[in-house]
């Protein structure tokens, strides 16, 4: 009979895990010690958990201490001195339901990324077929290595999903970013991974996203700062609910999501062209592109040479109106608006002129960042604040409420 406590948390949680294998790989930080209560609470809410445990990690916490928690054995060798029969990196992979790495060093992100499998763990990261969590734990400097930062958007844009890591007092005594989440957030994370696996699956998602350019001239052009992150954020979150999706980019400086149809569109024209291509098939819109409100009346042939010049501009296409006017019966269409001043009185105002179901409203800070502080408007006229959300965890809420609306 489940304890008071383990029914609260189930409670508090929501959906339990039962009848769901959770591997969860533990590597050599001093943050070792908050992997014990992952494996508590994902235990709680019905989870079976197997854990890997890298040499390193070992010399920090016993491999006692995990057994007796998830009352199993410790996966330490891929060559086992009493060796089963069976290929062990195979057989654990495609028995599980997800692979949580936590604490994640800098090491295993760097071997997982360029493909080194030379211990347990990094080989049973190539087997499994679902995304991998990661939970980032190091040192301030370490996280900040613009190598460990590429080798993480990497990991991003295959599919992976990563949960911190945080700001705060390190074990070394230095304060700052590179601090493991906490075990709840971790969990939840997982949890809601579980549970929204392919809940997409049959439906249609239409993305954009990334800055559109109008010319001036063969070198000069009109655009904005947008980066494509938070539409790629939203095209991985679809997909790997089982979503079939098509994303329609502009310029963009991260790399294409994997597992989307994908079209590149320099101009508003040609993004309008290509949205309305696709647009009855879909059943849900979201527009996060950065399209361009205004071009040139017309392009220059040859480059202009440094002189005074008086550009006459004209509207670009309306990609959001012409959308609301020609979608499907049934299609939910979101939109995002971006302002420096009443920006959730001037996002309604959008919403109600373009006929949007949702939209999303942010401040020019969130332009090129990891990070948004948004609020979500939706027809009704409720408005949810967000925090400080990387934008995978943001794609992650504006998928939530697409999924109940379009089940």
């Amino acid at each position: 009979m489940k304890s008071s406590k383990q029914k609260h948390l189930k409670s508090e949680m929501g959906q339990s895990l039962e009848r769901r294998r959770v591997l969860l790989g533990v590597t050599g930080s001093i943050a070792a010690y908050k992997a014990l209560d992952i494996v508590r609470q994902l235990k709680s809410l019905g989870a079976e958990v197997i854990v890997i445990m890298t040499k390193s990690a070992t010399e920090f916490v016993g491999p006692l201490s995990f057994e007796t928690l998830s009352q199993n054995e410790v996966v330490k060798e891929l060559f086992p001195a009493a060796k089963k029969v069976g290929t062990r990196h195979i057989d654990l992979a495609s028995s599980s339901d997800l692979l949580l790495i936590a604490p994640a060093t800098a090491n295993i992100i760097g071997k997982i990324v360029s493909g080194i499998g030379d211990c347990v763990l990094s080989t049973i990261a190539y087997a499994v077929k679902t995304p991998i969590v990661f939970a980032p734990a190091m040192n301030t400097r370490l996280w900040e290595n613009p190598v460990v930062r590429e080798n993480c958007r990497r990991l991003e844009t295959l599919g992976h999903v990563f949960v911190g890591p945080e700001s705060g007092d390190l074990a070394c005594g230095e304060s700052g970013s590179g601090r493991m989440s906490e075990p709840e957030k971790i969990v939840e994370r997982v949890r809601r991974l579980l549970a929204k696996k392919y809940d997409l699956t049959g439906k249609t998602v239409l993305i954009t996203a990334g800055g559109t350019r109008e010319y001036i001239d063969p070198v000069r052009y009109i655009s904005n700062g947008s980066t494509g992150r938070m539409g790629f954020a939203l095209a991985r979150a679809a997909a790997s609910r089982g979503a079939d999706v098509h994303l329609i980019a502009g310029f963009t400086s991260v790399d294409v999501p994997q597992s989307v149809k994908y079209e590149f569109t320099p101009t508003a024209g040609d993004m309008s062209r290509a949205v309305m291509s696709v647009i009855d098939r879909a059943d849900a819109v979201i527009m996060a592109a950065a399209v361009s409100d205004f071009k040139p009346d017309r392009k220059r042939s040859q480059k202009v040479k440094s002189r005074s010049l008086t550009l006459k501009l004209s509207r670009c296409p309306d990609i959001l109106r012409q959308i609301g006017k020609s979608k499907k019966r049934g299609a939910y269409i979101v939109g995002f608006s971006l302002e420096t001043r009443d920006t959730v009185k001037r996002a309604k105002a959008k919403m109600r002129g373009k006929d949007l179901d949702m939209i999303v409203s942010n401040t020019p800070e969130a332009m090129g960042a990891d990070k948004s502080r948004a609020t979500i408007v939706a027809r009704k006229g409720e408005v949810e604040i967000l925090p400080l959300l990387r934008k995978d965890d943001l794609a992650e809420r504006i998928m939530d409420r697409i999924k109940a609306s379009i089940g």
